[in-house]
């Protein structure tokens, strides 16, 4: 699992979740380097105060994924998503859609298969 958040309220386009909570980005020069091959599998959402219309989407590096998280609720999640990573993909966190609520956090399930000889 890794974690981002945003502490602020979140409005649309913006790269606006960080890894230690920066500040605010519409461009996408940020992320996280992931050091190994996995799949994304899972992305949770949970805030203090509900957003209205929230669409959180995984980037890789620097290009859309489709996959999403989104809610107007104090939780949401989305286990349905498949995001290959290889070792040094960069990932980042867009927000497409949303405003307001207060203390967001992004959780990402990263799953690794090893096959047994």
């Amino acid at each position: 699992m890794i974690f981002a958040e945003e502490t602020a309220t979140i409005s649309p386009a913006r790269f606006e979740f960080s890894w230690g909570n920066g500040g605010d980005h519409t461009t996408n020069d940020g992320g996280i380097v992931i050091p190994f091959d996995c799949t994304i599998t899972a992305m949770y959402m949970a805030s203090e105060t509900a957003p209205t219309g929230a669409d959180i989407e995984i980037y890789k590096n620097g290009l859309s994924t489709g996959a999403t998280v989104g809610s107007s609720t104090v939780y949401s999640s989305n286990t349905g998503i498949s995001v290959s990573i290889t070792d040094g993909d960069r990932i980042n966190l867009y927000t497409n859609a949303g405003s307001g609520g207060s203390m967001h956090r992004i959780t990402l399930r990263l799953d690794q298969y090893h096959s047994i000889l």
